[in-house]
């Protein structure tokens, strides 16, 4: 988790604190997937510029609130153990060693 120390003490608060006000997730058992709502301090979501002048832009204000439906957790996982299978690969992986086998 990325923290930042707080000027007001050595309590670390988590860095996305300043953006982010709440996580919400929901699970729906009829075809077991969840929705994942997030809620932004800012109105960042679907917020728009339009620019008028060169450097100068207005801004149309978002919503502050995302939802991502239908998160299927089983396809999720196995998605995440291949890319841990496949950055364990490369992370044990030396070039130095394949250097030496080609030189002989």
């Amino acid at each position: 988790m990325i923290c930042k120390k707080s000027k007001y003490g050595n309590k670390k608060k988590p860095v996305y604190t300043k953006y982010i006000n709440k996580v919400d997730v929901d699970l729906d058992k009829d075809n077991s997937t969840h929705t994942l709502t997030i809620t932004f301090n800012m109105n960042i979501v679907r917020d728009e510029r339009i620019r008028k002048e060169k450097y100068v832009f207005e801004l149309l204000e978002g919503t502050n609130v995302s939802e991502i439906h239908n998160i299927n957790h089983t396809k999720l996982n196995n998605q995440l153990k291949k890319k841990n299978k496949l950055n364990s690969v490369v992370q044990n992986h030396s070039t130095v060693t394949d250097l030496a086998r080609l030189r002989g």
